[in-house]
Order: structure tokens, then sequence, then C-alpha cells
């Protein structure tokens, strides 16, 4: 569980490495944003570095990982049934197992199965390479409408030296190597079309699900119910606005501008981009959020990290919250009681003697100060509350 004595979004390291649990990875969260090194050992391990700047190297250890990596990260899925996502010039490698491999996002991707039936997806990108395709490993097409298995072509690039696949003429994915037996035995078995247009709607397992705007669901105005299980939801890469329930389990969302999420049971993080809408549930989970969202961590013992939007409005809900703070004096916070606590970052060498409690000069609520300047506003306080707030409240980190 996260608590602010090991929350890390404070100075991300560039190592990390996991436990034999399910662990959480994100980027700019618990990892560095670039050039990290990582690796999540055992456990149904989520991770998102897709968010950063790319240049990782990930080992995702034992068992059934979900990962969504960044520009140029490099990944190793080892063992399991696994399922990634690669962004432009990323190097996949599924490792054993079944495993399921996007190429379809990002430009130059390469992919390596690795042992075990694996599945490609494929289209809108004729850069992507596959490394090792096989007769038992299958190929999913995105992006053609009305497809007709008859325009299906397999070809020797002599220039680039790599076997084709074609559609109507036009590159479909690369091959840089075929075992010398299979070349030609390519057949309706390998190849299926995925519909054109993505579903509005989602609905998931009791086990591990990746859901990715623009990927398995639409990009904007969808609706998306994850149910049990350690989930992951990556919106980014849509246009926002929709509307995501996570249900039980610890689930990970990284989502767009005007989503709205509901984080229901768990110990969940929750990242959302502008005006997002955030609502951890019950559990004690950390929320994030950019410009003008609205963070609310429901009951539980949560984290709010206000310091990284402007105008930012946590609610702590129900339980002891930790508040981080500083280098926003837009942000607000709508409940803080005496039990919650408030984390004040970016000062250097600080002195509480100069934090002061004063009533808004130029509207409802009150202000804490540091040498006279801004750190959060309080929309509210409990009667009960004012005046009694102290050293206990206050943290400097």
């Amino acid at each position: 569980m996260t608590t602010l004595e090991n929350f890390p979004g404070l100075e991300p390291p560039t190592e990390f490495e996991g436990t034999d649990e399910a662990d959480l990875v994100v980027a700019g969260f618990n990892v560095a944003v670039s050039r990290a090194r990582i690796n999540t050992l055992g456990g149904n391990d989520v991770l998102n570095t897709a968010l950063g700047e790319g240049r990782n190297r990930i080992s995702l250890g034992d068992d059934n990982d979900s990962a969504s990596v960044a520009p140029r990260d490099r990944v190793n899925a080892d063992a399991g049934d696994d399922t990634i996502i690669g962004a432009s010039r990323a190097r996949l490698n599924g490792g054993e197992g079944n495993d399921l491999l996007y190429i379809s996002i990002g430009r130059r991707v390469q992919a390596t199965g690795g042992e075990g039936i694996d599945t490609f997806i494929v289209g809108n990108n004729p850069s992507a390479v596959i490394t090792d395709f096989r007769l038992e490993d299958r190929l999913a097409i995105q992006g053609i409408e009305n497809p007709d298995p008859q325009l299906l072509e397999q070809t020797f690039n002599e220039e680039e030296e790599v076997f084709q696949l074609l559609y109507d003429g036009d590159v479909v994915v690369n091959f840089s190597e075929i075992q010398e037996d299979e070349i030609g035995q390519f057949g309706p078995n390998n190849f299926s079309f995925l519909p054109i247009g993505l579903p509005p709607e989602f609905e998931g397992t009791d086990e591990t699900d990746l859901v990715g705007a623009g990927i398995n669901v639409a990009g904007t105005e969808a609706t998306i119910n994850t149910l049990g299980g350690d989930d992951a939801v990556s919106t980014g890469l849509g246009e926002g606005r929709n509307t995501i329930t996570l249900g039980d389990g610890n689930d990970l969302a990284t989502v767009a501008s005007r989503d709205r999420v509901d984080g229901e049971a768990g110990d969940d993080t929750l990242i959302g981009a502008n005006r997002a809408r955030l609502t951890g549930g019950r559990g004690d989970d950390v929320l994030i959020g950019a410009d003008r969202a609205r963070v609310d961590g429901g009951r539980g013992n949560d984290i709010l990290d206000l310091s990284v939007g402007r105008r930012v409005r946590g609610t702590g809900g129900a339980g002891e919250d930790h508040f981080i703070v500083g280098e926003n004096p837009s942000a607000v916070i709508t409940d803080f009681r005496v039990e919650d606590r408030l984390a004040i970052k970016g000062i250097e060498n600080p002195d509480p003697q100069l934090l002061e409690q004063i009533v808004n000069p130029s509207g409802s609520g009150f202000q804490l100060l540091y040498d006279g300047d801004v750190l959060v506003n309080f929309s509210r306080i409990r009667e009960e509350d004012v005046g009694q707030f102290g050293p206990d409240n206050f943290s400097f980190v």
C-alpha cells in the first residue's frame, strides 16, 4: 500500500525492483520518466511508461503481466501470458507464454513473440516488424474496411531484405525472419481481421484487464467497466470525456481530459489530465490531477497530490487523508480536518515558524501561507477545527 512515507512521486528513482506480488509501475510516479531500469519480478504486474519520455529497460518477470510502454522502451516480458502495447521504436519481446503484442500504434515498433502461441495486433503501421513469426502464431489486422482475405499477399522485398504481408498492394507488416520450411505456408488460420472502428463500451473480467483508448475501446465518450481484478486503463491516446468504473481490485488509471473515473473498491492509483474527475471510492487510494481536475478520495486513508496542475480541487472524504501541496497556490481543499495531513513540497530549508493560517481576503474560506505566499486554499473548515491545526498537521517534503 502506498503511504506518504513511501510515496514515490516526489522524486521518482531511476531503478525499480518489484516483488513476487502484483506490482504497479507508472513512469513519473514510482519510477523516472526516462532511462529507467525496471524489473517487476513475479506477480501479475501492471506497468505504464507511456506517460514518460521512454528509453527504459524493462523486465516483467514471471506470471501474466500487462504493459503499455513509451517510445524506444525495450521490454522483455519473460515467462507468462503477457500483454504489451508498444509506442514508436519500442522493442517488445514476449518471452515464454502465449503473448498479445500490439504493434499497430507507434512507428517502427519491433516485436519478438518468443516461445508459445503469440498474437500480434497489426495494421495502420506499415513500418512494424515481427522478428520470429511462426506457423502457430496469429496476426490480427486492424483498420481495413470490408476486408477481403483474397487481397492478402506474401512477398519478399529484396531491397529491404524482409518478407512482407500486403493487403491490396499496401504493406501491413514486415517479417525480418521466417523459417525456410514455413515460407508460403501461412493461411487463413494465421490471419484475422478486426472490425473497423472500436466499440464505445468495454466490460472487463474478474482477471487483470488492460484497456486502451484507441486500442480496444473508442477514443472518446466511451463507457468502461473493468469489474474485478487489478486492472490498467489508459485513455491518454484518446480525446477524453469517457466514463470509467474500475470495480474491485487495486487498479491503475491514467486518463484523458474530462474523463470521469470511479475507483470503487481497492487501493487504486488514478492520474488525470486537465478537467478530469477522479473518485477513489473505498480503499486507500492515490489521486493526481492536472489543471482544473477534481479529485475525491472517498472512503479510506488517501493521498491526493494537488501540486501538479493549476486550480486542482481536492476532497479527502472519510478517513485520514494526506494532501500534497506546494508550487500551486490555486489548489483548493474542500474538507480539511484535524485528522488530515498536509505535505508541503518545493520549499528549500523550510522554517515551520513561517507558516500562517489566515481568512481568505478575496473570498470565503481560509488560506495557508508560507512566508507570505499562498500554499493552499481551504474552501471550508469545520467550526470545531478552526484554530486547532498544528505541527502534527503539516510536514515538509
